[in-house]
């Protein structure tokens, strides 16, 4: 039997120290802010002594008009981090960020195929999440949990996949100007939607592209849908995890958790805050919430 590793990026938004408990290796992915490219960890110290922003400097910054920029991590990137566990004669399974929203998946599956033809006796299965940010980290926390328990290679790829279609996200952001200052969303519809004080409500697709579910009126009606969302969706809200990710919003996040505990029971919630490459896009008061249930699908998404 060979030993292996589980990976995935960091776009999983896992609270600080949260990998190193489930065992799990992260490659972060990186961005500018301010003209100076960082890892996406907050508080990374780099080689040349440059220190990134904490979440609260970064969010701050982008309050203050500064607008973040993502980079597509290349395959050159994955060889770095894959080939250490290669050389020890370790297999890798890698869960990817959405391919619907990055190119990191791909780039994943092009530095496998070029390590599989040196290394030919290991395995690489690169696994696309079709989700984002504490989604894709429910999603590797799940398998985590999986491998300390004892699932062999093969066992932890079948379950990856069969509970892919089973993480849920809703996801509510608090101002949209954010949207359009990355180029996602057209000035006169944030302008509108800001006025008539709209808060859209967002979730993934099955091919893990953002969609708009629909939108409501008001801060507070957008946190009631999002838990009236779990409870229409959710296999069991009182004994599965819910995860909490915020841009730099806490008492929003403590607010929710406390509603999912007072409507479910819920018995481990765990929150984070959204992380600088999601953040860049959905800016500072975006709340969402990720949690198991039914088959995602084109009607159900």
């Amino acid at each position: 039997m060979s030993d292996y590793v589980l990976m995935s990026d960091s776009t999983t938004d896992l609270p600080p120290g949260m990998a190193d408990e489930l065992g799990v290796e992260i490659v972060p992915l990186s961005y500018i802010i301010d003209g100076e490219d960082y890892d996406d960890v907050w508080g990374k110290v780099s080689e040349d002594g440059r220190v990134s922003p904490s979440a609260k400097e970064f969010y701050d910054l982008m309050r203050s008009g500064k607008t973040p920029t993502t980079s597509q991590i290349n395959e050159s990137r994955f060889i770095e981090f894959f080939s250490p566990h290669l050389k020890a004669e370790k297999d890798i399974i890698f869960l990817a960020f959405s391919s619907g929203l990055s190119g990191t998946f791909e780039q994943a599956v092009s530095a496998a195929g070029r390590l599989l033809t040196e290394f030919n006796k290991r395995k690489i299965t690169v696994i696309d999440s079709l989700t984002a940010s504490m989604g894709e980290g429910l999603y590797l926390y799940k398998a985590a949990l999986k491998k300390k328990a004892g699932a062999l290679y093969e066992e932890l790829v079948e379950y990856m996949k069969e509970i892919r279609m089973k993480i849920h996200g809703r996801v509510t952001l608090d101002d949209l100007q954010f949207l359009k200052r990355g180029g996602r969303l057209n000035a006169p519809a944030a302008f509108v939607g800001n006025v008539l004080n709209l808060k859209p409500i967002i979730t993934v697709d099955e091919m893990g592209r953002l969609i708009v579910l629909k939108k409501v009126r008001g801060r507070e009606n957008a946190l009631s849908v999002l838990i009236d969302e779990a409870a229409e969706i959710a296999d069991d809200t009182k004994n599965d995890p819910i995860f909490i990710s915020h841009s730099d919003c806490p008492d929003t996040a403590e607010k929710i958790k406390e509603m999912l505990k007072s409507r479910f029971g819920t018995k481990t919630i765990i929150t984070s805050y959204i992380g600088p490459v999601i953040g860049s896009h959905a800016g500072p008061g975006t709340i969402a919430i990720f949690f198991s249930g039914r088959e995602r699908s084109a009607a159900h998404p």
